[in-house]
């Protein structure tokens, strides 16, 4: 036994330490946490805009999303764009309903390369949505918010799309 642990000895305590960051990580990488209510602003009350709509489509991967522009009036916004510059990217903010309640989901900061979008009456526009800023989210209900704005006004209207997370995947 003496002549194992000093041949193996030293391999074992590094493949044991290997293994277990290993468990660390894949556990952390498939735990899903919990909402802390304590720690979530109340969402504020979204001032929609009535012919302002948000569509999302679970069968695309992730899932994808049409902004609508069903008023009246030219509505600017604005979206990201990936490695294919022809393939828009739509990170909607996004809230979670927790007894009863609206909550802001925080959001990390990221950079991206983006594209303003004018919308006439009647005009839409559709993409990817992610959602890669938000980590991995508890099964719940959410729902997406995204803004449009008049040209040259300070005041947004959000256009809201309920759906829900359920095993880490978006359902509609």
């Amino acid at each position: 036994m003496n002549a194992f642990l000093k041949k193996w000895g030293g391999t074992a305590a590094a493949a044991a330490v290997v293994l277990i960051a290993l468990g660390v990580l894949g556990w952390r990488s498939w735990h899903v946490p919990e909402w802390d209510v304590e720690a979530l602003m109340l969402s504020e009350e979204r001032e929609t805009l009535p012919g302002l709509e948000l569509m999302l489509d679970a069968g695309a991967s992730p899932f994808g999303v049409t902004l609508l522009n069903g008023t009246d009036m030219v509505l600017e916004s604005g979206a990201s764009v990936g490695s294919d510059p022809s393939v828009l990217i739509f990170t909607p903010g996004l809230d979670v309903l927790l007894d009863g309640r609206w909550y802001d989901v925080p959001c990390k900061d990221g950079a991206s390369a983006g594209v303003g979008l004018t919308l006439g009456p009647g005009e839409a526009v559709s993409g990817r949505g992610s959602l890669d800023g938000y980590g991995r989210l508890p099964d719940g209900e959410y729902r997406a918010v995204y803004g449009a704005y008049p040209p040259g006004e300070r005041v947004g209207y959000g256009a809201c799309a309920r759906f829900w997370i359920e095993g880490g995947r978006v359902v509609v």
